[in-house]
């Protein structure tokens, strides 16, 4: 992907992340939670943690890849911790 964005700049990289999460109720109800990660790609692929694209993900505000970020940041940050904040809630908003 580094090779193919060369040159490019600006909205160009912009990319995200994007998980969605499904709970399934006895009767087949299905709640959804939504998460998503804004951010870039890197001009060059740096840091040693996570796997796939984390090495040239650099989210919105961030100076760093997710990457470098690491697993703590992650857990609380990721595409797939919000999503997985956003199916809480909606489990609880159908218990109401």
């Amino acid at each position: 992907m580094i090779a193919e964005l060369e040159g490019v700049e600006g909205d160009g990289r912009r990319a995200r992340y994007v998980c969605e999460l499904v709970a399934l109720s006895p009767e087949g109800e299905e709640v959804r939670g939504t998460g998503t990660l804004e951010g870039r790609i890197a001009n060059e692929a740096i840091g040693s943690g996570g796997f796939g694209f984390d090495p040239v993900f650099l989210p919105e505000g961030e100076e760093r890849t997710v990457a470098e970020l690491g697993d703590d940041w992650k857990a609380r940050n990721s595409h797939r911790a919000r999503a997985a904040q956003a199916l809480l809630r909606a489990v609880a908003a159908e218990r109401v």
